[in-house]
């Protein structure tokens, strides 16, 4: 049994796993898989070929030594002129416009739950995210978990329709 008086440690995987180069680069391999898959498909509003448009994100919360591959966001739009609409399929590595990796959002989600003071020491040490960053995340625990899920709605689904 855990002794509530005692801070809860970090749990040894969190900082192993998100320093973990082959990590990052397995849910680069899947957001691959994912866009090839969107690639396939035609526009959401006219039905012409989509075309690749991915772009540049400035994401925090990756280890050094990544290469800039993991800073691309695949993303396609239509090649027909005059729609041109955008299409972005869901990511495992990032959660819409947010800067945070998904694994960072998830990780500071999961330790904001009884954060004690050493271990928003911790967690901005880990994962370079600060204190008052993390403080945002207010609310009783049912209120932070539903907050989280709205937060990543946005990518379980991809673009269903036009918008």
């Amino acid at each position: 049994m855990v002794n509530d008086l005692e801070p809860r440690r970090t749990h040894p995987l969190y900082s192993t796993l998100l320093a973990d180069a082959t990590f990052h680069e397995l849910l680069l391999v899947f957001d691959r898989d994912i866009a090839i898959a969107a690639r396939r498909g035609r526009c959401l509003l006219c039905g012409s070929v989509v075309h690749s448009a991915q772009y540049r994100r400035k994401p925090r919360g990756r280890p050094a030594g990544l290469g800039d591959e993991h800073d691309w966001r695949f993303s396609f739009c239509c090649a027909r002129d005059g729609c041109r609409t955008r299409k972005t399929p869901p990511s495992l590595r990032f959660l819409g416009r947010k800067v945070y990796l998904a694994a960072m959002v998830v990780l500071i989600a999961i330790m904001r739950e009884g954060a004690t003071a050493a271990r928003m020491r911790q967690l901005s040490g880990l994962v370079g995210v600060d204190r008052r960053t993390v403080e945002r995340s207010t609310g009783r625990g049912g209120e932070r978990l539903i907050a989280l899920l709205r937060f990543i709605a946005p990518i379980t689904g991809g673009d269903r329709h036009a918008r």
